[in-house]
């Protein structure tokens, strides 16, 4: 110990034999530091968990806790957004955006995904391509939505989940500048509809990054 420095003796119990050995620190139950540290769930009370439960389900519920404060952070510029981007949005379809596949000559044959023979069962982007394009369908008829000549649409991409939050932060609403392209989008959008869509003659279209994908029509 060097000159001056105080000693504590708060660590130290006094034995009775007048020797003195280090307190020893309690060890508190896993239940108690996943509180401190945030992880308060009510599932841990008076509940007997494992390993695997205590080290990895608190941080996946963490984790949706902090998008869903994310989102809600987004709801209040998300208006900001819609100005910089100088859209106004009059229908927004709850689903996300998604390419048209390259289609070819088999695909029109090939209408069972389930076929026994593997090279005869449809392809599974032309699978999920129609999958959308009936949920499309579905909530364009409930909310009243049909097809315009002048249409002005803004995809609203979901960004990675492999994505850190303080990523997600910065990229939020900024441009989408990578595949799929923004006319893959419009081409799936407006092929969807059961009617030609060969009298659509103006409108914009755009795509920018979101945690929560969406088609606006503004």
């Amino acid at each position: 110990m060097s000159k001056g420095q105080q000693f504590d003796m708060s660590d130290f119990i006094k034995n009775s034999d007048g020797t003195f050995s280090k307190r020893k620190t309690v060890e508190q139950p896993r239940e108690v530091k996943l509180k401190q540290q945030g992880y308060d769930d009510p599932r841990l009370n008076n509940v007997s968990l494992n390993k695997s439960f205590v080290e990895h389900k608190p941080k996946r519920q963490t984790r949706e806790l902090l998008q869903n404060q994310l989102w809600i952070e987004n709801n209040k510029s998300f208006g900001l957004c819609c100005q910089q981007l100088g859209i106004s949005p009059q229908y927004i379809i709850d689903m996300p955006p998604f390419p048209a596949p390259r289609m070819s000559r088999s695909d029109q044959w090939k209408t069972d995904p389930n076929h026994k023979d593997p090279k005869k069962r449809q392809r599974v982007c032309v699978t999920r391509y129609w999958a959308n394009k009936n949920r499309l369908m579905e909530i364009c008829a409930k909310s009243g939505y049909n097809l315009t000549p002048v249409l002005n649409i803004a995809f609203f991409v979901e960004m990675p989940e492999s994505w850190s939050m303080k990523k997600k932060r910065e990229m939020l609403f900024t441009k989408h500048q990578q595949r799929p392209d923004r006319d893959n989008y419009l081409k799936a959008f407006q092929d969807s509809f059961p009617f030609d869509d060969g009298f659509v003659w103006d409108g914009r279209s755009l795509k920018v990054w979101s945690d929560k994908p969406m088609i606006v029509i503004f």
